[in-house]
């Protein structure tokens, strides 16, 4: 009991105190983020924009949201090392620039999410479209086996 009450004193205390402080909201952001690169590195808190992997028998499909983009915004590659790799960059809308902000929770920048291929996805055959904020991304399975496998001796 002594315990509950000791962390809700301490909780109640700090909440009464930090209301007497202003923060400003983009140099807390730009604060923690830099604590978080070093720490973490870069792709710690690159998770703009969300994604969802999906897996079919023929094919894989990645979704991502990337509402607000324009899609001559976005790039959409495949490395030597078979990894896909979406990037982009989302600019703030110009009547926005002159406005004082109270609470900001968009991303807006430079973004880039690398996926790593499994080995049966077929990066010859991908299929990219950008509809309604979500881009798809559709990689098509190689159906040929592969593994281990028994070789007859001629």
């Amino acid at each position: 009991m002594k315990k509950f009450l000791l962390a809700t004193y301490l909780s109640s205390l700090l909440s009464t105190q930090l209301l007497a402080f202003h923060f400003n909201q983009d140099e807390v952001d730009t604060y923690f983020n830099s604590l978080a690169k070093q720490f973490f590195g870069e792709q710690a808190i690159s998770t703009y924009p969300a994604l969802n992997i999906y897996q079919h028998k023929d094919y894989y499909l990645v979704e991502v949201e990337a509402v607000g983009l324009d899609k001559s915004n976005i790039e959409v590659s495949i490395s030597d090392d078979n990894e896909l790799i979406i990037s982009g960059k989302k600019d703030k809308a110009s009547h926005l620039q002159n406005l004082q902000i109270i609470h900001e929770e968009s991303f807006f920048g430079e973004f880039k999410r690398v996926i790593s291929l499994p080995k049966d996805a077929d990066n010859s055959k991908i299929d990219v479209t950008y509809k309604d904020g979500i881009l798809k991304v559709q990689i098509a399975r190689n159906t040929t086996q592969h593994g281990k496998r028994i070789i007859p001796i001629n």
